[in-house]
């Protein structure tokens, strides 16, 4: 097996980790989904800097997240 034989697999699998990555942040701007009803951001969130809290109640009201799909 050759040098560049033992390289083409890290490689591929290099571009493709890079590709997923891009592919879920930009899903996680603001313009591929909104907010209704009362769902905001929260800070902290769970293990995390900020979170979505979303209330879905009969009384006070409800919320939830908008995805396109």
């Amino acid at each position: 097996m050759t040098t560049t034989q033992k390289y083409i697999p890290a490689v591929v699998l290099g571009v493709a980790t890079f590709a997923i990555a891009s592919f879920a942040f930009a899903l996680h701007s603001p313009e591929h989904y909104s907010f209704f009803g009362d769902a905001s951001y929260v800070s902290p969130g769970n293990a995390s800097s900020r979170a979505v809290h979303i209330v879905s109640d009969a009384s006070p009201g409800f919320g939830g997240i908008n995805f396109p799909v």
